[in-house]
């Protein structure tokens, strides 16, 4: 087992858990809320504007890990709102190519890390 943890230009983990573990050639990876990494401050905007954030949070993980959008084997997605759920869904599914959608499970939740009104929990194969 190796825990992945302080990946340069990620969003940072705030609280006792590591950003990713990686077992048998699979990462495992912490919820990721819409963060800006440059600020270091939670990044609010539309559902789309969010969605893209989180994704692209995700990449600079995936690869750290040698992994991929196109390895990601399940998503957990965490909203805070049910009519958040469509437009959510039509910008996920840009995220990836149409041939490598993962597995999804999507979950509504009273409320989420500072606020946030998405997280996302991912696992992907790494090499």
């Amino acid at each position: 087992i190796f825990r992945v943890d302080r990946v340069p230009n990620a969003a940072l983990t705030g609280g006792p858990y590591v950003q990713a573990v990686i077992h048998d050639r699979v990462v495992y990876i912490a919820g990721q809320i819409p963060w800006d990494v440059t600020t270091q401050r939670l990044y609010v905007g539309s559902v789309t504007d969010e969605t893209k954030n989180i994704f692209k949070n995700l990449d600079i993980l995936l690869a750290h890990c040698k992994s991929s959008r196109n390895q990601i084997i399940r998503v957990t997605a965490f909203l805070s709102k049910p009519e958040q759920a469509k437009e959510f869904s039509e910008v996920y599914k840009t995220m990836f190519k149409p041939d490598c959608l993962p597995v999804r499970t999507m979950v509504f939740v009273s409320g989420l890390p500072l606020g946030a009104s998405m997280e996302l929990e991912v696992t992907a194969a790494c090499s």
